[in-house]
């Protein structure tokens, strides 16, 4: 789902292709992108994509990296949209080709808050390691053109800040939770 939030913007100035496990060939055409089934990855991999962006759950990242076949990585941006950053880089740095670069972002922004625009939303990002600079500006240039707050920071740092947000958002619904409030 939130992958085609991010295509139906990207669609505007780049060719989207999309993966995925579940058939989506219908709401990949509705938008403009072209879609191809996981068990026909070598069909994508002949599309010798310069990003291949992956929108999957934390939980299995790992899994989705290790079943991506690595020949379509090499020389590629790969890109990860995962709100949980220094896990994304170890995996992608201990899994991807060293031929590919690593971009890790987090859009600190879904379906329902960017559903008006993305002006003013932050985007946070981290070029982990990159060798077509050219190539990751352009990338990045998609989120700076829809007027994102751009905020380049280390992994570890953005961790620690959503660590800490975290905590007290959570702890503010538990004793809020325990207060067995009713609406009024």
């Amino acid at each position: 789902v939130f992958f085609f939030f991010l295509a139906k913007t990207f669609v505007k100035s780049h060719d989207v292709f999309a993966v995925d496990t579940d058939d989506m060939s219908a709401t990949a055409k509705e938008i403009g992108c072209a879609f191809y089934p996981l068990y026909d990855l070598a069909a994508f991999q002949k599309l010798h994509c310069d990003v291949i962006l992956f929108s999957v759950s934390i939980i299995s990242f790992a899994e989705v990296l290790r079943a991506f076949p690595q020949e379509a990585l090499r020389g590629s941006l790969v890109v990860d949209v995962l709100s949980v950053k220094e896990h994304a880089k170890k995996t992608m740095l201990e899994l991807l080709p060293e031929e590919a670069d690593v971009l890790c972002t987090h859009p600190m922004f879904g379906p329902e808050s960017g559903k008006y625009g993305w002006n003013g939303l932050p985007f946070l990002y981290d070029r982990v390691r990159v060798t077509n600079n050219e190539r990751c500006d352009a990338f990045l240039d998609v989120w700076e053109r829809e007027r994102c707050k751009m905020i380049e920071m280390t992994c570890e740092q953005h961790d620690e800040f959503a660590a800490n947000s975290q905590f007290i958002t959570h702890l503010v619904g538990r004793i809020l939770w325990q207060q067995n409030l009713t609406p009024t």
